[in-house]
């Protein structure tokens, strides 16, 4: 009898874990399945594109060696963040559309605020221009480092108030041991390319960062990732 009576109690007690076991595999199979990255630094580049007209040159250009120059006015949208900084002497492309122009060389010779705009001065050197003519400007400006650098889905924007904000992933201890839940951050992009945006650096971020999730996550959220 006894023989039996400790059968059943070990029965029940690999019955009492298997339970825990199933309802643990339950629980965490129906948390939100995460990916994660973690912030990279670097360096952002970007082509600033306008159009503007032919001019000639004036005393300020020539005393730089170019007989043409043209003027145009960048908005906040063209210049794309405070990150991309336009100096003079800055290196740009000039295109004149026509077979016969093609492509030079030219230079930032000043830069001027213009509002919230920003106004420059190209020089250039052409042969036959006569003034008047259309010509596209290319400026490739490189930023200066940053440090958080993530790719653009780990940033979310809330419906209601529009700012931009992030899910870092942190560690607590739950009922079923180390468990890893979300903490909602406020953050600002301060630059971007195609990919990746840029954060702003007074935010310090020291956890992995949500990028993507199988459920809608909220603040405080428990998940596993993989």
């Amino acid at each position: 009898m006894k023989k039996i009576v400790k059968i059943i109690g070990v029965v029940f007690i690999l019955w009492f874990f298997l339970i825990i076991l199933y309802s643990r595999t339950i629980y965490q199979q129906n948390l939100p399945l995460v990916k994660m990255a973690v912030p990279e630094s670097g360096k952002f580049e970007k082509v600033i594109q306008s159009n503007s007209v032919v001019e000639l040159g004036d005393n300020r250009s020539k005393i730089k060696g170019y007989n043409y120059m043209s003027n145009l006015v960048l908005t906040p949208e063209d210049m794309g963040s405070d990150t991309f900084f336009i100096y003079a002497g800055d290196a740009v492309e000039v295109e004149v559309p026509s077979e016969r122009f093609g492509n030079t060389k030219g230079e930032v010779i000043l830069v001027l605020p213009d509002g919230n705009n920003t106004k420059l001065t190209i020089g250039f050197n052409f042969e036959g221009l006569l003034g008047g003519e259309a010509v596209n400007i290319n400026i490739r400006k490189v930023s200066s480092h940053l440090s958080f650098i993530l790719p653009k889905n780990a940033v979310f924007t809330d419906a209601e108030n529009g700012k931009d904000f992030i899910y870092l992933v942190k560690e607590k201890d739950g009922a079923w041991g180390k468990e890893y839940y979300l903490s909602l951050q406020n953050t600002e992009i301060i630059a971007e390319d195609a990919n990746k945006v840029a954060l702003s650096e007074l935010i310090q971020i020291k956890y992995p960062v949500v990028i993507s999730s199988d459920k809608e996550l909220y603040d405080g959220c428990v998940v596993r990732f993989y």
